[in-house]
Formats: C-alpha cells, structure tokens, sequence
C-alpha cells in the first residue's frame, strides 16, 4: 500500500506539473502564432 501510495502521489504530481507547464507553453507558443 505504502509504494503504491508514493506511485500515485507521484504521478498525480507528474502530470500536474507535466500538464500544467507544458499546456502553458503551448497556449503561449499557439497565441504567439
């Protein structure tokens, strides 16, 4: 449960940050033309 636990948490920070910049990057890059 305890590996199982940090994986989760690890990936929900993954994609948060992986999303999170990289979504900002493309809308700005998009906007940018």
């Amino acid at each position: 449960e305890s590996a199982a636990t940090e994986i989760s948490l690890y990936f929900t920070n993954a994609e948060i940050l992986d999303y999170a910049t990289p979504e900002s990057g493309w809308v700005a890059k998009s906007d940018e033309g």
